[in-house]
């Protein structure tokens, strides 16, 4: 669900997937810590302790879709050369710095601290739309148990 990837068809075909075709979008949504619109701002690999790891730096843009706030004025997003997402970003990472694109993130316990895992794709008002709408079946929920 936070599995450190952007959507394929935002990448491919560079449109957001319906939020009807993806069945993890309300449990994603639900589960999300912050949902934002980001813009990617740099792309690079560097080496990791477990070998190479590409980085995507993005930055919030505007107000947050759900969840609060965030603290942080920028993100570093990682894609280990262990996640099956790995070469396609090597292919394709450059291609996507200054894009826009709504970024699920959940902060997980790691084993030395607190570790951003993410999901993103590409901006749509429907996302947005039905993003907002989750979140407030949730409050609305949340106020009449």
């Amino acid at each position: 669900m936070f599995d450190d990837r952007i959507d394929r068809t935002s990448l491919d075909a560079g449109r957001a997937p319906s939020p009807g075709s993806d069945p993890l979008f309300r449990k994603r949504a639900q589960a999300s810590d912050h949902v934002l619109r980001v813009r990617v701002t740099s792309f690079l690999t560097q080496r990791g302790l477990d070998g190479p790891v590409h980085r995507l730096q993005v930055v919030p843009i505007g107000d947050p879709i759900a969840g609060p706030r965030p603290s942080d004025t920028a993100f570093d997003l990682q894609i280990p050369q262990s996640n099956p997402f790995f070469q396609v970003m090597a292919a394709m990472g450059q291609q996507i710095v200054q894009r826009t694109f709504v970024a699920y993130l959940k902060r997980f316990s790691g084993p030395i601290g607190p570790e951003l895992h993410w999901f993103m794709t590409s901006e749509s008002p429907e996302v947005i739309q039905a993003v907002r709408e989750v979140h407030l079946l949730m409050e609305v929920r949340a106020s009449n148990p």
